[in-house]
């Protein structure tokens, strides 16, 4: 059976996926999203609500949040 992945529009420049993702793109992502991300199906939307509601604010080094500001700091 192939999993079906969710649709987000990219918000800010991020690190997902092992690339480095510019604002605008349209990915496919089965990870974990983050406030980087806009939900575009109804899949990613479930995913989004599952996985916030889970973190609730928490902030970790593997969070895209937490990626981008890094890949923003470098580029500075």
């Amino acid at each position: 059976m192939r999993r079906i992945m969710a649709k987000y529009k990219v918000l800010t420049r991020s690190y997902i996926g092992g690339k480095v993702e510019e604002p605008g793109a349209i990915i496919q992502y089965d990870g974990n999203p983050s406030s980087n991300l806009e939900p575009l199906d109804a899949a990613a939307e479930k995913k989004m609500a599952e996985y916030q509601k889970q973190v609730g604010q928490r902030i970790s080094a593997s969070d895209p949040r937490f990626i981008a500001r890094m890949i923003e700091k470098q580029g500075q």
